[in-house]
């Protein structure tokens, strides 16, 4: 079955973005260093790219970001520079050889600003409805609630590979340490847009409320279902090549929203989208002169070659 084309008509909107491990393995879990690299490969793409992050959560095979971005073809470029350079580091960590993900990124973006708040509580339950741990903040892996009460950041560490490998061609008998090429990283981690009106005093009141209620209800469903949490230590001693027997395969909205309404509409505007891109597809293909791609889409590679390399 043909992919869903990325379609971001408002680059004003949050975007969901997931990505999951290969056969549902176990490639990201959690390690001090792996954490650290983790977050310092994505600041250093937002950086490059110029991507706002709302908020960003690694369980141990999938990794979730709510962000901002500037078109869908610097997302695209976004994501496979964090995609490719995260998985150079699970390879070096980890002793993974071959592919990681399981296909390509879902972004799905978040129409209103009510789903913007339950997308938040979706990521910082992630480690609670998985009865991994007791409480978000004992998630030993990436999770950005500690920079959402404080409104701050969170610190990590890029490799620039690329200039230690120019300096071991350079030269090759020299002795390169991985450890002078890493770069100190700093995250930041903004408040959604609905809610970064409110003082930092009333947003942390916000955040604490929903982290109390997300605990309250996992344990109370814990309870019910006489299910205990396996720990931030069982989490730490997994082995990152497991592969488990089942994974669930869902399908992913559209869209966020809360009303039917608003589904309808986005639906109605993504097969309008989608046409209208399939025909500039084929008037590419047939060298018309003609071929207008349509606004909030990803085009063709070489329509938009001028874009950073994602490589570096």
């Amino acid at each position: 079955m043909a992919r869903k084309l990325r379609y971001l008509p408002d680059p004003t909107r949050p975007v969901e973005i997931t990505v999951r491990c290969i056969q549902g393995r176990y490639l990201l879990r959690p390690s001090p260093t792996l954490d650290r690299r983790l977050v310092g490969i994505v600041a250093h793409a937002t950086e490059k790219y110029g991507v706002v992050v709302h908020g960003i959560n690694a369980m141990s095979n999938h990794y979730a970001l709510l962000v901002v971005v500037p078109d869908a073809a610097t997302m695209a470029a976004f994501m496979c520079l964090v995609n490719q350079q995260i998985s150079i580091e699970v390879g070096h960590l980890y002793g993974w050889k071959g592919p990681m993900w399981q296909g390509r990124y879902h972004a799905i973006v978040i129409e209103d600003e009510a789903s913007e708040v339950e997308r938040l509580r979706y990521m910082l339950s992630n480690c609670l409805k998985e009865n991994l741990v007791e409480r978000v903040q004992d998630w030993p892996g990436v999770q950005c609630d500690g920079a959402l009460l404080s409104g701050g950041s969170l610190k990590g560490e890029w490799v620039n590979r690329a200039a230690m490998h120019a300096e071991r061609q350079k030269n090759p008998t020299a002795r390169i340490d991985e450890k002078d090429f890493i770069v100190q990283k700093t995250l930041p981690i903004h408040p959604m847009p609905s809610l970064a009106r409110l003082p930092h005093g009333q947003r942390a009141a916000l955040y604490r409320r929903m982290i109390r209620e997300l605990e309250a209800d996992a344990a109370e469903a814990r309870r019910r279902d006489g299910k205990t949490v396996l720990g931030a230590a069982r989490v730490l001693a997994m082995d990152p090549h497991y592969c488990p027997t089942s994974m669930d395969r869902s399908p992913m909205p559209l869209v966020h929203t809360t009303t039917k309404a608003a589904r309808k509409l986005w639906r109605a505007a993504y097969i309008a989208f989608a046409e209208a891109y399939r025909r500039a597809a084929d008037a590419l293909r047939a060298h018309r002169p003609h071929c207008d791609f349509p606004d909030g889409c990803v085009p063709p590679l070489h329509l938009f070659c001028d874009l950073p390399a994602a490589a570096t």
